[in-house]
């Protein structure tokens, strides 16, 4: 996630102070790297039957901690290629927070088997467990090392952790003096423009490809896990050269394979017919679908034809009912929700939303008019289009019914 002078995506004006404290890049880091504890956070989503409850709300929270006293045993000539490995070699603690309530039927098992370091909480108590594990995790390794250490976040791609941490959990922000997106830090040694994943990178510095901790049902990832996995990018970009034409190779191979998988995943995902697809033009009628958004990605554009299913696929989880595209090339379009509350959350939410592939920011505005449809919910505009469809047909029956009895009258006077 990049820094951006007035984010959308969460709220930050108080902790202002922290965003504007972004490191701007991977030579700043090592610079602070030996006053500094890096503290990664990941946050799991709480899910509902497979839905997202809230993108405000965490099931699981992950912290690893990365202490300077790293830099003083000197790095190896190779990086490390395993989780245990990397907390063998560098001075690291893990941490896993479980919220009581949203566990999850199947998880990954958590790397660190200490069951010291899995805390399971009731969900009122997770600010105050996050932030009493950093304060006193700083306390003690600024006293272990001799002289005062900061605290700066990290985390790759923390749009999730930040929105969550702002909304339910500000106190935790508040022990950190900067931050940095372990993301954006592989960007410059990657010289192809996607954006690299965690796994991505992981297997491109000499992890492997499938971790251990994953169980043949496993649902989702562990936070702790992955807090513990963007440490281990950490290390290998702070004390190592990793190279970037590895990286590129994957990145290139896996975002190849991912276009080639969407036409065919596009028709078992998005669950509707293929009349609410509209090439080149907005869904019509308006009064069939009137919570709608103008979205559009600028600098970004359909690699083929503009095509409605592509555009769609990127929404999925507002669950649209309806999509069209742009005459343009440009990639954007309309996107159709099922109600007015739908479709408000939809433009807050995608607007100003980072993309992860191009890094162009979403742009989205509601196009609805309550003119055309004074409904509001999918029900009241179930009801207006049937009342619509009962006085259509209505007023062709009377149109017939008066012709039948006009052509009746002129028999009848023809006759004379």
């Amino acid at each position: 996630m990049r820094y951006h002078r007035s984010p959308r995506m969460f709220r930050w004006r108080h902790w202002e102070e922290l965003w504007r404290s972004n490191l701007p890049d991977l030579e700043t880091a090592k610079v602070i790297a030996a006053s500094t504890i890096f503290v990664a956070i990941d946050t799991e989503p709480w899910l509902d039957d497979g839905k997202n409850k809230d993108n405000r709300e965490a099931s699981e929270i992950g912290i690893a901690f990365l202490f300077p006293t790293a830099n003083q045993k000197g790095p190896a000539p190779k990086p490390p290629q395993t989780l245990d490995e990397t907390y063998q070699r560098f001075s690291i603690s893990s941490h896993c927070v479980c919220i009581r309530g949203r566990e999850r039927l199947t998880r990954e098992l958590f790397w660190n088997q200490d069951t010291e370091n899995i805390a399971s909480i009731e969900p009122d108590r997770v600010e105050e467990t996050i932030t009493n594990i950093l304060q006193t995790t700083q306390q003690r390794a600024s006293s272990s090392f001799g002289s005062p250490l900061t605290l700066t976040l990290v985390g790759f791609d923390l749009n999730a952790e930040f929105r969550i941490l702002s909304h339910q959990y500000p106190r935790a922000l508040g022990c950190f003096t900067s931050w940095v997106d372990i993301q954006e830090l592989t960007q410059e040694i990657n010289i192809v423009p996607q954006a690299p994943s965690l796994r991505n990178t992981l297997i491109a510095f000499g992890y492997e490809p499938k971790f251990p901790t994953c169980t043949s049902r496993t649902d989702g990832h562990s936070a702790g896990n992955d807090a513990m996995r963007s440490i281990c990018v950490l290390v290998t970009l702070l004390f190592f050269a990793p190279q970037g034409q590895e990286l590129a190779r994957i990145c290139s191979r896996y975002h190849a394979g991912r276009a080639k998988q969407r036409e065919h995943l596009r028709r078992n995902k998005i669950n509707m017919k293929k009349s609410d697809l509209f090439a080149k033009s907005y869904p019509m009628p308006r009064e069939k679908y009137p919570f709608r958004a103008k979205v559009i990605l600028p600098g970004a554009y359909f690699q083929v034809r503009p095509d409605p299913g592509i555009l769609c696929e990127y929404f999925l989880k507002y669950r649209p009912v309806a999509a069209g595209c742009n005459r343009t090339q440009e990639f954007g379009g309309w996107i159709c929700l099922a109600s007015l509350e739908e479709l408000n959350a939809f433009v807050e939410e995608v607007h100003g939303l980072e993309d992860a592939e191009s890094k162009a920011t979403w742009v989205a505005t509601s196009q609805y008019d309550p003119t055309v449809v004074p409904a509001t919910t999918a029900a009241e505009l179930d009801e207006f289009l049937k009342q619509k469809s009962i006085a259509e047909i209505a007023e062709k029956t009377r149109i017939r019914q008066e012709r039948k009895e006009t052509k009746a009258r002129d028999e009848i006077i023809d006759s004379y």
